[in-house]
This record gives structure tokens, sequence and C-alpha cells, in this order.
């Protein structure tokens, strides 16, 4: 009788995913891949899109396909490059935004001081009571 095979399924599914991985990651730009670049694909599928429908509307209202063509590739590169760089404006303002916000919270919260004014005014002070557990 032949002995039992013995299946180690975790490894199969660790190199399963690093073929995968390793497949996906094929195909790069300057080192990176395209999914990792900020704003890539939201840019390219604007630029794609608008120099599509810019290129068939040039072609249908002129009928000189060759003049489309020059169209659409010029509105592709236009509007990619206008998107990639508004979005990437929009993020690096978001982030200063951020990180202006994280200063003035930790700049308060180092500021925050109790005075003797504040200390037995009921008017300031919580007072948090226990819930009942009579019923």
């Amino acid at each position: 009788m032949a002995a039992p095979v013995e299946l180690d399924v975790e490894q199969a599914i660790l190199d399963y995913e690093e073929a995968r991985d390793a497949k996906r990651s094929a195909w790069k730009v300057m080192g990176r891949r395209p999914v990792e670049i900020p704003c890539f694909r939201d840019s390219f599928m604007y630029g794609i899109l608008g120099g599509l429908g810019i290129g068939l509307g040039f072609s249908l209202a002129t009928s000189r396909v060759g003049r489309a063509c020059d169209v659409a590739v010029a509105s592709f590169s236009g509007i990619t490059i206008t998107n990639w760089c508004y979005c990437r404006y929009e993020k690096a303002r978001h982030a200063l935004e951020l990180a202006r916000f994280k200063y003035e919270i930790n700049a308060e919260v180092m500021n925050v001081k109790t005075t003797d004014s504040q200390i037995g005014d009921p008017d300031t002070d919580v007072i948090i009571y226990p819930k009942s557990t009579a019923k």
C-alpha cells in the first residue's frame, strides 16, 4: 500500500500568491508599477475617454480621418497631463492641510492649562455619575 501524500496547503497558497504578484508586477514605468503611482489610473482613464470622444466627434464633423487621429492624440495627451497635474496638486494641498491641522491640534493640546478660576466652578466642571444598578 502506498504511503499517504502530505499536502502543504498553506505553502501552495503562498506559492500561488507569489506567482500571481510576480505576474502582476511585470509591467513597470520608471521602476514602479503604475498602480502605485498616485493619480495614474484616473488620469489615463479620463485621457483615453476624452481623446476617443473628441477624435470621434472631430472625425464625424469633418470626415478627415488623419486629422481626427491627430486631434485625438493631442486631446488625450492634454487631458491626461492636465488631469494628472490637477490631481497631484489637490493631493499635495490636502496633505499640507492635514499636516497644518495636526500641528494646530498638537499646539492646542500643549497650550491647554487649567487656571485656578476653573477649579470648583460648576459651569466648567463635568461630573459623571455612575449608572444606578437598582431596578
